[in-house]
């Protein structure tokens, strides 16, 4: 085989060239998109995008900023890059996108009287009894890297997730049997 592929050098070197160039024709036929305005792609800041609801950047570093706080003390790095805890944070910041959209998808809401009640009862931000007052609110949240948006936005989240929980359980009864 090696004996005629040496005498037939000259014209195995044609075949090779034929055979590269469509496999290579192929492979840009196949991989380019042709047709498609390329134009219209945005670039955008988002990590994610859930239903019509998309994680953006800002918010992933947020959540990761604050979760590295959490955790510095008692994490060394290796660790933490062991177990990918940036992944968990953006699986975790997805499973919070999919629950809002499940509780939009059946109609739950939450007003801004809810918010604010949860907000309100939240001994961080009282002093004997009565609200701090809403500039050392303000700071107490810088304080922990926060704005007033994305701390009402996760209140907001979280009074979503409980209404949703409380939805899906509200017709589950066991028995003792079944218990």
């Amino acid at each position: 085989m090696l004996d005629f592929m040496r005498r037939q050098y000259s014209k195995l070197k044609w075949v090779w060239a034929i055979i590269i160039f469509i496999m290579g024709a192929g492979m840009i036929l196949l991989y380019i998109p042709f047709g498609t305005d390329l134009g219209s792609a945005a670039i955008t800041n988002d990590v994610a995008k859930v239903a019509e609801e998309a994680v953006s950047a800002r918010e992933f570093q947020s959540a990761y900023r604050n979760y590295m706080q959490r955790t510095q003390s008692q994490l060394p790095p290796e660790v933490r890059k062991a177990f990918a805890f940036e992944k968990q944070v953006l699986e975790a910041l997805i499973a919070q996108h999919v629950v809002s959209a499940q509780a939009k998808r059946v109609g739950l809401q939450v007003s801004p009287l809810e918010i604010e009640q949860r907000i309100l009862s939240n001994p961080v931000f009282l002093d004997q009894g009565k609200f701090i007052g809403f500039e050392r609110y303000q700071l107490v949240l810088a304080q922990n890297n926060l704005t007033v948006e994305e701390f009402e936005k996760a209140v907001r989240n979280e009074i979503l997730n409980n209404k949703l929980l409380s939805f899906v359980t509200a017709g589950v009864t066991l028995t003792d049997k079944e218990v």
